[in-house]
């Protein structure tokens, strides 16, 4: 059965059940990971290796008579589904072994009825994110499966996996004398001998999670770093016993999982190219990681929200709603030439409208820009035709309704933004910063005849700059605003334009609002944003000559 995927911002939005864009699944051009980086176990629902001619992993019926069946993969490299269905028909199933794929016979087993994963329902097969899933039985709520000794000792050992938790405790794999990857009491953790813990966690989210094991101990998830440090100093014994998931009763809390690849050496230099493989097959998200791009030429970035692709590692660009029943959701991504796929759009949506619950953040932050109130998303498709704007797809927030998505919240209150956009109804907001107090914000606006700059609020009263160039012309337009050391400037299509200063306080963000009594109707396509000043250092000309070109801005 489906598990959405739960996004980390601050109001919570749904993300993930159907991939947008290419699809999982291995495409054209497709290398199964083992090829490039031989690991020392492996198991997974796709074929990890070019050269492994062995099943996935074996099911076994629930009920009697309790009957067991190898499945191996279809001619894409899949699980091979149908055969468990047909195989299960409608009884449930669980995995009794996960097979090995590096050659060196590792599997993974589990004999007790009561801890193996399910993988058939009697009806469905399991599956997170559209890709199937070996998930929490029912029974003792966990995935507790042995893998023999690896029969070798090392002080270093990298693991790549693929992990839903149910609860906020329980481990991802661990072995007996030496080391342990796992969550503790919400908390990212590593155990060698001693918890390290870091970055807090959410159950039911899907995450790729990476750890390497060495002098110093990390763990990433979706490729940020979430916890460094010493763990202790156990190493991997020659006999430790080792285990997906967790053995013991008080830490059987790992929900679901798709891959997991171990390696006893050091992959710290590869672990981008292998979680960009694994991200690239189980479309999880945005990474950070990226070599080229937009993001790549110009890094640092806060936030990105783009129609376009902005960088090699960005795969899902939005997440669409059906305005009417079902109200069913879809992850958009993009196009092989880096545009939005507005084809998928126009298949998913036939004759309805569809709205936007979702810009997802493509600088790798997971700084996502969300919406859970359908009546305040901003709209994409009008039933008939991708909504546009000067030949590229638009967001459009509407008038005479409260639109908005929210987010990016930032650190702190240094932060240079660069956004394309059409004012259509006068009062727009393009984004904007509020503090706790109404008034108490950093705003910028369309307002009646021209650009707007709303600053210095005291929670009453607020003072505010008008552009000294733009006027309600009607036209498609990048503005970049820009606020450091309380200097506080605007650029038109490039163009200085407000140049003043301010002492305001922000600690949330919004795209696309309306504020107050400003319910405005704006057209917006891009906003990405940037803590650092990239004027002083030398890229606010190339970014906005970037953004301008592609948006075939004059």
């Amino acid at each position: 059965m489906p598990i959405q995927i739960s996004l980390s911002n601050a109001i919570g939005a749904l993300q993930g059940l159907a991939g947008g864009g290419p699809g999982p699944g291995p495409g054209p051009g497709y290398t199964p990971p083992l090829d490039a980086y031989p690991a020392t176990a492996a198991y997974s629902v796709r074929k990890l290796s070019s050269t492994y001619s062995g099943d996935a992993l074996r099911v076994r019926r629930t009920v009697s008579p309790f009957d067991e069946q190898n499945i191996g993969f279809d001619s894409n490299g899949d699980l091979d589904t149908a055969a468990i269905v047909a195989f299960g028909g409608s009884d449930s199933l669980g995995v009794s072994i996960w097979y090995d794929q590096t050659g060196n016979g590792h599997d993974a087993t589990q004999t007790s009825t009561n801890d193996q994963p399910l993988i058939y329902n009697g009806l469905d097969v399991e599956t997170i994110g559209g890709l199937v899933s070996l998930t929490d039985n029912g029974v003792n709520g966990s995935i507790a499966m042995s893998i023999p000794p690896f029969g070798t000792s090392s002080s270093t050992a990298a693991v790549f996996s693929l992990v839903t938790p149910l609860t906020d405790r329980g481990f991802v794999w661990n072995a007996q004398s030496g080391y342990a990857a796992s969550e503790a009491s919400g908390a990212l953790s590593i155990y060698q001998g001693s918890f390290v813990a870091g970055t807090l966690i959410k159950p039911n989210e899907q995450r790729l999670q990476s750890y390497l094991f060495g002098a110093t101990d990390y763990g990433y998830v979706n490729g940020i770093l979430g916890v460094s440090g010493n763990a202790g100093s156990n190493a991997l014994g020659n006999n430790s016993n080792m285990f997906i998931g967790g053995q013991a009763v008080n830490f059987r809390e790992v929900a679901a999982m798709q891959e997991i690849m171990i390696y006893i050496n050091d992959e710290t230099s590869a672990r981008p190219t292998i979680e960009s493989n694994i991200n690239s097959y189980f479309q999880i998200g945005n990474l950070p990681d990226y070599t080229s791009g937009f993001l790549a030429d110009y890094p640092g970035a806060a936030a990105a929200y783009s129609v376009r692709k902005l960088s090699n590692t960005a795969i899902k660009c939005m997440r669409v709603r059906r305005a009417v029943a079902p109200f069913d959701e879809k992850d958009i991504g993009f196009t092989a030439g880096g545009d939005l796929d507005e084809a998928a759009i126009v298949a998913f949506g036939g004759s309805d409208v569809l709205l936007v619950s979702a810009w997802y953040d493509q600088s790798g932050q997971s700084r996502h820009a969300t919406q859970i109130n359908p009546n305040s998303q901003p709209q994409i498709y009008n039933g008939t035709a991708v909504i546009t704007e000067n030949g590229k797809a638009a967001l459009d927030f509407i008038s005479n309704s409260s639109r908005s998505l929210n987010g990016p919240k930032f650190s702190n209150n240094s932060i240079m933004g660069f956004c394309v956009s059409r004012e259509v109804v006068k009062r727009g907001t393009i984004w904007g910063l509020g503090g706790n107090l109404m008034y108490e914000t950093l705003e910028l606006q369309y307002w009646d005849t021209e650009l707007l700059l709303v600053f210095k609020g005291d929670g009453t009263n607020y003072d505010s700059v008008r552009s000294p160039t733009l006027t309600d012309d009607n036209a498609q337009h990048l503005v970049t605003l820009s606020r450091f050391s309380n200097a506080l400037k605007t650029f038109v299509d490039g163009t200085a334009d407000i140049n003043t200063t301010d002492s305001y306080s922000a600690d949330s963000g919004a795209l696309g609002f309306a504020t107050r009594n400003t319910q405005g109707q704006l057209l917006l396509q891009e906003a990405i944003f940037y803590e650092t000043d990239q004027e002083t250092a030398g890229n606010r000309t190339g970014i906005e000559s970037d953004i301008m070109t592609y948006y075939n801005i004059p």
